[in-house]
């Protein structure tokens, strides 16, 4: 049986190489309450600086309490949305680690500043997964930065 990750990945897959963009959008915009309005924003600025293609998946993280701007201020993307201060990383990670398993990725682009991805960023590298940290306006890890590219959105 496949699993919901192995599925969203065949479903998009045209045989071709693709990105994987993972967007900590309360990070991206520094904010743990957001608007449809802001996230239609800081969608619009990704696109603008962010390579990405038709095939790239985009799986966009945040907190449920956000649920309703993040469906209509980036649509057209795979969502979890998890509680808690950690919430969205964590559904990020784990959703990285299930897709690993079930399709190569030849670039990771990850969409925050967050510490908690230093271990990702780092395995993806190791593994030789081109890199990209997408920085907003919100806390950015010297670790991240020491790490892997970076593509500013309006931080530092």
């Amino acid at each position: 049986m496949k699993t919901k990750v192995e599925t969203v990945s065949q479903r998009n897959s045209r045989n071709q190489s693709r990105s994987l963009h993972l967007i900590d959008i309360e990070n991206l915009l520094g904010r743990g309450k957001v608007t449809k309005e802001q996230v239609s924003w800081a969608r619009k600025l990704y696109i603008t600086h962010v390579p990405a293609a038709e095939h790239d998946l985009f799986m966009v993280a945040a907190g449920p309490h956000n649920r309703k701007e993040v469906v209509e201020g980036w649509p057209g993307a795979i969502y979890r949305f998890w509680r808690g201060a950690d919430g969205a990383d964590l559904a990020l990670i784990g959703f990285y680690q299930e897709l690993g398993k079930a399709r190569e990725i030849k670039h990771l682009f990850i969409g925050s500043g967050d510490n908690k991805f230093s271990t990702v960023a780092h395995l993806a590298t190791q593994s030789g997964i081109r890199t990209t940290v997408v920085l907003g306006v919100g806390k950015k890890s010297w670790k991240l930065r020491a790490e892997s590219s970076i593509s500013l959105l309006g931080g530092e």
